[in-house]
């Protein structure tokens, strides 16, 4: 991440678990503070990022996903932030817009590495009643119901 200003950063990032797989994944975008948290109101921040993977075995197949999302969230004291928000991304073929809704917390350790948690309903405006997964972790037959654990470290 970078900060452009005070209320820009740019940032970017690779995505090691996918590599385990020979797919390369890589995200680059921008966020901006819409508005500032003022006592109980919270905080508005606007995305859009590139999510991109690419096959690197047998045939190099890159796909490309535009992305963006808006949240709102509440520095909660120490540190401590709590987020709700939605994703909305897009696949070009067959031009559907994924609606993925989610809320979670970040929580530091020590002043240089934070755990973030995030609980995200994956395309919860597509319908997983039948196919291969038939809504395995669908809520009401659709999306998927996912949680996330990730780590911050600051250099």
């Amino acid at each position: 991440m970078y900060g452009v200003s005070d209320a820009v950063t740019a940032f970017g990032s690779i995505n090691a678990v996918t590599s385990a797989f020979a797919v390369a994944g890589i995200t680059i975008g921008a966020a901006g503070r819409v508005a500032q948290q003022n006592a109980g109101v919270p905080e508005i921040t606007a995305a859009v990022q590139l999510i991109s993977f690419a096959g690197l075995v047998r045939q190099f197949s890159p796909r490309l996903y535009p992305d963006a999302s808006v949240a709102a969230s509440w520095d909660v004291g120490g540190s401590n932030l709590v987020y709700i928000g939605s994703h909305a991304t897009m696949q070009w073929k067959p031009g559907t817009v994924y609606i993925s809704p989610y809320v979670g917390a970040l929580v530091p350790l020590s002043t240089a590495v934070s755990v973030q948690i995030e609980t995200m309903w994956q395309a919860a405006n597509i319908s997983t009643s039948v196919g291969i997964f038939e809504g395995a972790s669908s809520i009401a037959g659709y999306g998927s119901f996912g949680v996330f654990i990730g780590g911050v470290f600051t250099l």
